[in-house]
This record gives structure tokens, sequence and C-alpha cells, in this order.
């Protein structure tokens, strides 16, 4: 069921640790928060009066989006603040304020940590290092079509100086076009978690998780062509197809879409762990084997789950934090925004890789597994 505030993490990507996630992702998450008599009593008013503030301090009164005395600011506007949700922000800001005063810990909203909001920017950490990715996606691919043509040019490398055009970069380029969707959907999502924007996210996110094992399958049994894959692009395809229609006509499951995107995750990483055991002396294999292993070493952030820290210490510190209100106990980022922001440099390292495939290539006759 869709929370109005809050909804599951945007989807994994890698390998065995995801077993481990799916396993804890089945526990329903503790948000105490919205449960709370006083959150629910400010949220009864909210709506009503125009304003979030508690029935024992009437006068710290936050104007809320639906207080029809004021114009609705542009950017709650531009982000699709509804009534409703603005009051859920103001009523959590007014009781993580008072917690925080006391000396308590964050709590849970809708199943989600209380951030700060940023012009109108639910998770402004994510949504950044979201755009990150995405523009380290665009950065890869010019890289490879870079090195694509110095191979078509023939500029010497490694001692090679003939003319050789690598047959892949058709589906690398088709791997980043994904992602940057999918990055893009992620940082949508983030600004505004509305239904619509969770969906297309874990739908962008599913077709990325379907794409990797392709490409991987492609690589290793080397069938460049479209005839020669055709099978591989049906049975991958399909699967994924289904699996969208399934999530979006069916159910909207969280844990059986971890379940699904696990065993595409984990088969991806074996087919790479035998891509790289049959070219003990491709140059790229360091690349690849250091991006697996540094990618599910990533992955543990999501299982920390430690509340957004950024404005706390900001706080802490004496320092202004960004909001509308003044300072309370938000912050900006948590484990999740800490997990897209290693995934930055984790996506230089597999483009590195894919050059070093680029370039490596020869024109020897290549068959399964070369």
């Amino acid at each position: 069921v869709y929370s109005p505030y809050g909804s599951e993490p945007s989807m994994w990507q890698w390998g065995p640790v995801l077993l481990l996630l799916a396993s804890v992702a089945q526990e329903v998450a503790s948000s105490t928060g919205d449960q709370g008599d006083v959150y629910r009593a400010c949220l009864h008013h909210c709506p009503h009066v125009g304003c979030a503030h508690f029935l024992n301090h009437p006068h710290r009164c936050h104007q809320a989006a639906c207080n029809p005395a004021l114009p609705t600011p542009f950017s709650l506007r531009l982000t699709a603040w509804s009534c409703d949700a603005d009051c859920k922000y103001l009523c959590m800001q007014e009781v993580e304020g008072d917690r925080r005063t006391v000396g308590h810990k964050p709590q849970k909203y809708y199943g989600k940590w209380p951030f700060i909001r940023i012009l109108g920017v639910q998770e402004m950490a994510s949504v950044v290092f979201s755009l990150a990715n995405l523009a380290m996606h665009i950065v890869g691919m010019l890289q490879l079509l870079s090195a694509s043509k110095k191979r078509a040019l023939g500029q010497p490398q490694r001692g090679h100086s003939k003319r050789f055009t690598y047959p892949f970069t058709g589906w690398w380029l088709a791997y980043g076009g994904f992602h940057v969707a999918a990055w893009g959907a992620s940082a949508v999502f983030h600004t505004r978690d509305l239904p619509i924007t969770e969906r297309i996210d874990y739908v962008c996110a599913i077709l990325v998780v379907a794409m990797g094992l392709m490409v991987s399958l492609v690589r290793t049994l080397n069938r460049p062509g479209l005839w020669a894959a055709l099978p591989l692009v049906l049975l991958v395809g399909a699967g994924a197809v289904w699996h969208v229609g399934y999530m979006l006509t069916v159910s909207w499951h969280y844990a059986w879409n971890i379940k699904v995107c696990v065993a595409a995750g984990v088969l991806t990483a074996l087919v790479w762990v035998v891509w790289i055991l049959h070219h003990p002396a491709h140059p790229g294999r360091w690349w690849l084997l250091a991006f697996l292993g540094l990618a599910h070493a990533a992955l543990l952030l999501e299982l920390l789950d430690f509340p957004p820290i950024l404005g706390s210490l900001l706080h802490e510190k004496g320092l202004p934090t960004v909001t509308h209100m003044g300072t309370t106990g938000l912050g900006l980022v948590d484990a999740h925004a800490l997990w897209h922001l290693a995934t930055v440099p984790l996506t230089a390292v597999f483009y590195r890789f894919i050059t070093t495939d680029v370039m490596s290539w020869d024109s020897k006759p290549h068959t399964n597994l070369d």
C-alpha cells in the first residue's frame, strides 16, 4: 500500500549482498512517528486552520500550503505539495523539534526518516547524488565512444596499431542510456515522493537490472550481433516485461520485487565471475573485479539505515540549517543517500573496465567466452 509521505527505498542493482538485504526488507519498517498522539492531533487541525501547531503551543503556528490567507510558495507548487502533504511535513518538523530539545532521537514517519525540505525537495542529498550518477554515466559513454573511435582509426594502444571495430559499443551505450534514465527517475522520486514518481523509479530500476544481466550475458557469451543475441534479449526482456506488468497491474509488492531483482543481481554477478575466470590475462579484469567487490561493500550502507545526520551536525556546530521553520533535529544525509554517493566513483570504475575492453580488443577470431 502506498504511503502518502514515504515508500520503500530505490532498488539495488548488484550481487549476493542483496540476499541479506532481501531478508531484512521483508520486515516492516518501524514508523512510530506518524502513530504518535501529538503528531496525529497536529495533523487533524492543520488542514482546517491552515497551519501546523501543537494544541499546547498555539502560539507556534507555521503556515502550511493550505492556508487560504497566504499564497503557496512557488517551490511547493512546483514540486506538487498538497495541503495534506505539507501538513504532514510541518507537523513532523514540530514533533522532531520538540523531541530534539529533550534529547530524543529521530523517529520514522510513514516508513522514512525525517529530512529537511529544501525548496520543496524532500531528500536533497539523494537528488544531488542521483544526478551525479547520471552525469557519470554520460561521461562514461563519452569515454566509450572516444575509445571506440580510437580503435576504429587504428591509434596505437599497447603495441597494437591496426584498425579494429569493437562490436559491443551499441550494447554499452544502451546500458548507459538505461542508467541515465534510471538515475533521472531516482532524482525525481527523491525530489517528491508521489505514487507516479515511485512507480517510475521502480520500473526504471527493474529495467536497469534486466539490462545489466542482458549485457553481461552478451559480453560473456560473445554475441554482439543482434540476431546472435536475440534469444538472450527475448528471454531477459520477456522476464522484465512480465515482472513490470505484474507489479503495475496485479500487486505492487515490495518484497516480491526485491526477490526478483536479487535473483537477477546474483545471476549477473556470477556471469561476470565466469567472464573473469575465462580471461586471466585481460587487462580490464581487475577493474571489473574491483567494481564487483566495492559495489557489494557499498550496499552494506543500506543495512545501516541510520537517520539523516548532516542537519544535526550543523546544529551541534552552531551553524544554521536550511529550513523555513528554523533549526530542528532533521538532517540531510542518511545511509541511503550515502549509497547513492558511493555509486558515483564505482560507475567510473566500471566504465574503466569497458574502455579497457575496447582498447584491448583485437581482430583474432572470437568464440564463446572470449
